[in-house]
């Protein structure tokens, strides 16, 4: 399984960060602004100059960065999930399809959203942007 199915996907980590996620986690979206610094890394896209890396695996030079977001692994948005009792994950494999989602469902407010993606750790992403957009008033147990 490649890195960048293991962790948030640049979108979500943007996201993530607008929203105030403190940005501390074991891999990072950097964007590169020079040449220079290609040397750490292959880069997936050479129009946005965009690299997934663990600052403890890979050294970054901090000059040629422009933009940093957390590119959070499933465990982190575990931790960073708000708990509530009305929020399921569950995994699927049907038609040589497979996926993940995550349920929240608040009946004291007719509320429900469906997070799903092909990686458990967008799927996670995906809620927690969801809870933090729009802070359900279910009580947190």
């Amino acid at each position: 399984m490649e890195l960048k199915d293991q962790v948030a996907s640049l979108e979500s980590s943007k996201r993530l960060k607008e929203l105030g996620v403190k940005q501390e986690s074991l891999f990072y979206w950097y964007r590169w602004t020079d040449t220079f610094n290609r040397q750490f890394g292959e880069l997936p896209d050479e129009k946005d100059n965009n690299i997934l890396g663990a600052p403890s695996i890979q050294p970054v030079p901090l000059s040629g960065i422009t933009d940093r977001f957390s590119a959070f692994t499933v465990a982190e948005l575990g931790w960073l999930t708000p708990y509530y009792n009305s929020i399921s994950f569950y995994q699927w494999d049907e038609n040589e399809e497979s996926g993940y989602g995550c349920h929240f469902n608040n009946p004291a407010i007719t509320e429900e959203y469906f997070a799903t993606s092909k990686t458990e750790a967008e799927a996670r992403a995906l809620m927690l942007i969801y809870l933090l957009e729009h802070r359900p008033t279910q009580n947190q147990q």
